[in-house]
């Protein structure tokens, strides 16, 4: 009986949240106001992180041979400065445990980015807005926006598994010519995602009803937020 029960309470919870993922994408301000009622965040997390981990997984290959690579062995033994037979020790040990990086690493992306972006909205409202709304409610709302996200990761797990290089291009960086990529300009219009931008809008959104403020006002502040973060990660990819 107790095993009916949670396979019922775990078909409750997909039901719920299939229908707030639905409610987002169709009617997002009322999903939203839904959503702050609850300040639930835990299942678009755990969705965001398994679809990522499960990518991650499937490019494991293309990883396991850069380690085998004459310029991975030289820049590994020039940081390290180890010899070749402990150099050859530790690359084994990174293939045996790549696929546990590979989920852990899925999901601090995922956890360290939605804390990231709650807390800068965080201080927006603290700030810009003159008003103090719990942290927890912010971040179930950045929560619940951040699951467009597994959008292109169910279409690209697919594109992987039957070739490579194959992928969803869903930022601006492919309108470029092919001088152009690898350019700052190239890296800034990298970040510049589709789903990227869906997401800042419907951020816009959840501000907008959680500080009572127009929506204008919270394109503005979410729009300035995410330019920024473009600017300073072009700016990090470049000294890479």
């Amino acid at each position: 009986m107790n095993s009916g029960f949670r396979q019922f309470n775990l078909q409750a919870k997909l039901n719920a949240a299939a229908a707030k993922l639905a409610g987002i994408i169709l009617a997002p301000r009322r999903a939203i106001s839904r959503i702050l009622e609850d300040d639930e965040f835990l299942t678009p997390l755990v969705i965001l992180i398994v679809f990522l981990a499960i990518l991650r997984i499937i490019m494991l290959p293309e990883l396991l041979q850069q380690y085998e690579t004459q310029e991975f062995r030289d820049w590994y033994q020039q940081t390290r400065k180890v010899g070749e037979a402990e150099m050859n020790k530790d690359i084994e040990l990174m293939k045996k445990s790549a696929p546990v990086m590979a989920v852990t690493e899925a999901a601090l992306t995922v956890l360290a980015g939605t804390v990231s972006i709650a807390l800068l909205l965080y201080l927006i409202g603290r700030v810009a807005y003159k008003q103090k709304v719990p942290f927890r409610l912010i971040f179930s709302m950045c929560a619940w926006t951040s699951i467009i996200s597994v959008i292109p990761l169910i279409v690209n797990i697919p594109l992987k598994l039957i070739n490579h290089d194959w992928f969803l291009p869903t930022n601006l960086s492919v309108l470029l010519t092919p001088e152009l990529v690898g350019g700052y300009l190239s890296r800034v219009l990298s970040v510049i995602d589709i789903f990227l931008i869906w997401q800042a809008w419907l951020l816009s959104i959840g501000m907008s009803v959680m500080f009572n403020v127009t929506i204008q006002r919270a394109v503005s502040s979410v729009g300035t937020m995410f330019v920024v973060f473009a600017v300073f990660n072009a700016v990090a990819l470049g000294r890479m």
